[in-house]
């Protein structure tokens, strides 16, 4: 038996280098190769090129973090979906402890680190694109899902929580502005 996680076939080969395995990519011949090609420059996987090229963290990389994150996406979505069902919505949460700073810190240090590049959030093999305003401390990306009987649509914001005195980071602020449709 073959082993999966091995690419067989040429298509194969781009999804498993748009999916960030280190594997050799032929050239593209056909129209959808060349449309697979464009995901992998587009993601920066595909190495080389111009521009600064991409780069990515992974929310392994980040896990209280991307703990606090999931947590409040989901809050938020429920309070959509009960409270502001299809009507635009806002919710806040903040989270201090010494595990988020640790987290906001390696999060800051790989934005600052990678300035001029693409930058990208790797949730579950799925890439998104980072803004991030060095002068303000924000960190924002869009989100999109959908549950049973609905489909939201956010835009998210970390925000690293300073101390007044000291301005050193105490936690991260989670701003979520959305929208949820209901009966999809």
């Amino acid at each position: 038996m073959p082993d999966t996680l091995t690419p067989i076939t040429r298509e194969e080969h781009f999804l498993a280098k748009a999916g960030g395995q280190d594997v050799e990519v032929p050239t593209p011949i056909t129209r959808r190769e060349t449309f697979l090609q464009g995901v992998i420059d587009a993601i920066g996987s595909g190495g080389g090129g111009g521009g600064g090229g991409a780069a990515s963290i992974n929310v392994t990389d980040v896990p209280y973090l991307a703990q606090a994150l999931q947590t409040s996406v989901t809050t938020a979505v429920t309070a959509g979906v009960t409270s502001y069902p299809n009507e635009p919505f806002y919710y806040n949460n903040s989270v201090r402890n010494e595990n988020i700073v640790a987290n906001m810190e390696t999060l800051i240090s790989f934005l600052t680190d990678n300035e001029g590049s693409a930058l990208y959030l790797v949730s579950d093999g799925v890439y998104m694109p980072l803004t991030y305003k060095a002068s303000t401390g924000y960190v924002s990306f869009k989100m999109k899902g959908y549950g049973t009987a609905y489909a939201y649509d956010l835009d998210v914001e970390i925000v690293n929580m300073r101390d007044a005195d000291t301005h050193e980071i105490t936690g991260a602020a989670f701003i979520i502005y959305g929208f949820v449709t209901t009966n999809v």
